[in-house]
């Protein structure tokens, strides 16, 4: 939802942690800050025991309201953190990973060609 979201050209208010961070940034992302817990859920837990141990993150409540405050006070930047959030996202998009798929391949076949 959140790569969906900035294709769309729409920032988004995100947790400063994830996988997500491989395409949010402080130029196109409103980010609350996080703490790394332990798993304590006990009915997490017990239907899926995999995550014993195991850690998650927990958005900090301040942070939260500070980022919604800041987006409704200052519209003008989600305007523009939405047209950052949209041209960097095209490197995500399925023309683009397309593209890569196709030169991947094309050096594959063309090595297997020298190997034969």
């Amino acid at each position: 939802p959140v790569l969906q979201s900035m294709a769309c050209g729409i920032p988004c208010i995100a947790p400063r942690s994830s996988s997500h961070l491989d395409f949010c940034t402080d130029q196109n992302t409103f980010f609350v800050e996080v703490d790394e817990v332990e798993i304590t859920d006990k009915k997490f837990l017990v239907d899926d025991p995999r995550f014993i141990g195991h850690h998650w993150w927990e958005p900090k409540l301040d942070s939260l309201k500070q980022q919604l405050r800041y987006t409704y006070d200052h519209r003008d930047e989600i305007k523009i953190r939405g047209a950052q959030a949209h041209q960097d996202v095209q490197a995500f998009s399925w023309k683009h990973a397309v593209r890569k798929i196709c030169g991947q391949s094309a050096k594959y076949a063309a090595r297997q060609e020298v190997l034969a």
